[in-house]
């Protein structure tokens, strides 16, 4: 019982520092609690992506990957890559994961959970277009995981730098 009333609080006092870092996004303070927060709940990221994977379509190359991605409002949308015989047309695990959220009326992100084979980031493609939808690039995490305990974490502003921004 006092578990109980212990972990509501703690998301309760989770939840109420979010709603403040989002009002008040410049307080270096509510960052690092937001951060710490999020870092406690990529195994729940992380999770959801090597579900997602599990539904990968990669007979070709028969390298599956899921992602996961978390919005700026707290939902996590998930995808998986899809291949097709003609490989131009194979859409990766993280865009499918972010065209699932911004089809659904998400357009700002927080972070991204990679689970694959071994150890990857986002391709120049993905990167490319979560680029345009995270209003945070020195904020947003990439986290990357292989299944055996490795796991690899980047802000999309260290990935890519420079990203095509306008015409």
């Amino acid at each position: 019982m006092l578990s109980n009333i212990y972990h509501l609080a703690i998301q309760w006092c989770s939840f109420i520092l979010l709603r403040l870092f989002l009002l008040e996004k410049n307080s270096q303070l509510l960052y690092a609690f937001y951060k710490m927060d999020l870092l406690e709940n990529r195994s729940k990221l992380l999770s959801i992506a090597k579900e997602a994977q599990g539904n990968s379509f990669a007979p070709y190359s028969d390298f599956t990957v899921g992602a996961a991605i978390l919005t700026r409002n707290g939902k996590i949308f998930s995808g998986c890559n899809i291949e097709n015989v003609s490989f131009g047309l194979t859409i990766c695990a993280e865009r499918v994961a972010l065209f699932k959220a911004v089809s659904e009326g998400e357009k700002d992100f927080l972070a991204l959970a990679i689970y694959a084979p071994k150890l990857v980031t986002p391709c120049g493609a993905c990167l490319q277009v979560l680029s345009q939808f995270v209003s945070a690039p020195d904020e947003f995490i990439v986290i990357s995981s292989d299944g055996t305990g490795r796991i690899g974490e980047w802000t999309l502003s260290q990935l890519f730098p420079f990203p095509f921004t306008s015409f």
